[in-house]
């Protein structure tokens, strides 16, 4: 997987954590409220430390650092680059691509980005449950998305292939599963 999926999966996955902590109620200093902000922090830091290498990669990486919205320390300068950075991230987005193609490209870098992430600090079951949540919940969410809309392409249907067989290692039943009803309505 590419430098910038990778960035952009770390990035989708702060944007979650990020949004969890502001519609969260937990009050200031309770538990939910700092295993939250250390969440957050720990994904700051993992893309902080590791090498953007190409100019998406660097995009995403100066969006996340900006974590309040704020422009870093909000100067001419970094005003500038957060903005243009936002302008090369939404540019990864093909105005061509349909909605199912965009959801699978989020899948396939929130997949990058849990193949990369290392959490400092916590082991077991604790990094377990959060690492699924941070990652593997979201992709769950974008494969139920993709699964409600019809293909209307090859490439679609391609990328509902891909979702739905986790890759090519899983095999679907023929009579229930909703990829094949979906392939027998469309040669109908």
């Amino acid at each position: 997987m590419s430098d910038a999926a990778i960035f952009r999966g770390l990035f989708l996955a702060w944007q979650r954590l990020t949004e969890s902590y502001n519609a969260s109620h937990a009050p200031d200093g309770s538990e939910a409220e700092r295993r939250l902000s250390r969440q957050i922090h720990d994904l700051e830091d993992f893309a902080a430390q590791r090498p953007a290498l190409s100019l998406e990669a660097f995009a995403f990486k100066v969006l996340i650092a900006d974590d309040t919205g704020g422009y870093l320390n909000d100067t001419p300068g970094t005003r500038a680059l957060v903005l243009e950075s936002r302008a090369i991230a939404e540019r990864m987005d093909r105005p061509e691509d349909s909605e199912i193609l965009r959801l699978f490209r989020q899948r396939e870098a929130l997949r990058a980005a849990a193949a990369v992430y290392e959490a400092p600090g916590i082991e077991g079951k604790e990094i377990d449950a959060e690492f699924d949540a941070l990652f593997y919940d979201a992709c769950d969410e974008l494969e139920k998305r993709m699964e409600a809309i019809p293909a209307m392409s090859p490439t679609d249907f391609a990328a509902k292939v891909i979702t739905a067989t986790v890759e090519g290692r899983l095999c679907l039943e023929w009579e229930t599963d909703p990829l094949w009803q979906e392939a027998r309505r469309l040669v109908a």
